[in-house]
């Protein structure tokens, strides 16, 4: 009989935790029910191997593609592998879909180097690429 007593107290003492479990997983918050407003950032670094002379200048291309024609400019920033950014930057797009560069110099005589750059938009929503890698041996 304790046992049970024990058992049915543990369950109505817990109940309100696991209510509250089950609201904030469910689709009742705003914000998981809000539409998509990102469809994709991508980042691709060019060359994808790189030797010669440094500092190497490598092109790092990005894509972003909205779900429709944003009202609000973007902002976005590269981020490297080596503890640099690029300067936060807006874009107003006129269509749903644009590409944004940089050119990123890295490297010293002698070094070599796996790094790696990506894509970081701030808004309209927070949405980071997957990394772009390259391999760079200076000489």
């Amino acid at each position: 009989m304790y046992s049970k007593l024990v058992q049915v107290a543990f369950a109505v003492t817990m109940l309100p935790v696991l209510a509250g479990t089950a609201i904030a997983q469910g689709t009742t918050d705003p914000a998981a029910a809000a539409p998509k407003i990102v469809n994709s950032v991508t980042a691709a670094i060019d060359p994808a191997s790189y030797q010669g002379p440094c500092p190497a200048k490598l092109n790092v291309t990005g894509t972003i593609t909205m779900a429709k024609v944003p009202k609000e400019p973007i902002m976005y920033q590269w981020v490297h592998s080596d503890s640099t950014k690029g300067p936060k930057r807006s874009l107003t797009m006129t269509s749903n879909g644009a590409v944004v560069t940089e050119v990123w110099s890295v490297g010293t005589s002698g070094q070599m180097m796996r790094l790696w750059a990506e894509l970081h938009v701030f808004s309209p929503t927070e949405v980071k690429s997957r990394q772009a890698t390259v391999a760079v041996l200076c000489r």
